[in-house]
């Protein structure tokens, strides 16, 4: 009777044995469709929200299904600011469209940012030939360090002009932003979308006891320069 019993439990065993196996083949049948289906060069298409998908390089359609299918920006205002800059780090054709999404998905217009980059790119010569005017008239430039050429780690007055203007305006609009970097394209860009309309002083001082101040000036047409510059 003990032999008996025995043998039907290995025969149960051999029964779930198999039926764990079916399923772990099944599973993986799954992973494997899904992995094939995902462009290895561009895996951020799988992100399941915003932040992930517009900082981790998403492609626009991908953004655009997820604010359809109801995605918002989180509920901090701070973060607003670092949405535009993703969406600026994004290719010139891509910009725009990006920009209308994010605000579909319930960032504010009247959004200001904390313009610091990494990205190189993003800050053109002009942009840095203001930052090292305003650094220098503050005194707080890097002594004997030119900054002026684009590339490597050339945004470091840049992102230094970022963190003034920030803590002396409160940050820029995207709009102060396009006249900062000369960009006449994104100035209409962001009017277009109804992002506000750039302020026409924006004021810079040192932190350090003794320290400069500087004024830029944007004119009625988008041009920034350094007031009495």
């Amino acid at each position: 009777r003990q032999l008996d019993e025995i043998g039907e439990r290995l025969k149960q065993m051999q029964t779930d044995l198999g039926s764990v196996k079916t399923g772990v083949a099944q599973a993986n049948d799954k992973l494997d469709k899904l992995a094939s289906a995902v462009d290895p060069n561009n895996p951020s298409d799988r992100c399941p929200d915003l932040e992930c998908a517009v900082l981790g390089n998403a492609s626009v359609a991908t953004v655009q299904k997820l604010v359809k299918n109801g995605a918002r920006l989180p509920g901090v205002p701070q973060m607003g600011g670092m949405f535009v800059m993703g969406a600026l780090s994004r290719p010139v054709a891509d910009r725009e469209a990006l920009l209308a999404l994010l605000l579909r998905a319930g960032l504010d217009p009247q959004v200001l940012i904390l313009a610091q980059t990494s990205d190189s790119q993003l800050i053109n010569a002009q942009a840095m030939r203001i930052a090292d005017e305003v650094l220098q008239r503050i005194g707080d430039a890097v002594p004997g360090v030119g900054q002026s050429a684009v590339g490597g780690a050339s945004v470091g007055n840049w992102n230094k002009l970022a963190s003034c203007l920030f803590i002396g305006n409160e940050g820029i609009s995207l709009s102060e932003l396009a006249a900062l970097l000369g960009d006449s394209q994104l100035m209409k860009q962001a009017l277009r979308l109804g992002f506000s309309r750039p302020r026409p002083t924006l004021s810079c001082s040192s932190l350090r006891l003794h320290g400069g101040s500087a004024t830029i000036v944007i004119d009625p047409a988008g041009n920034a320069k350094i007031l009495n510059g």
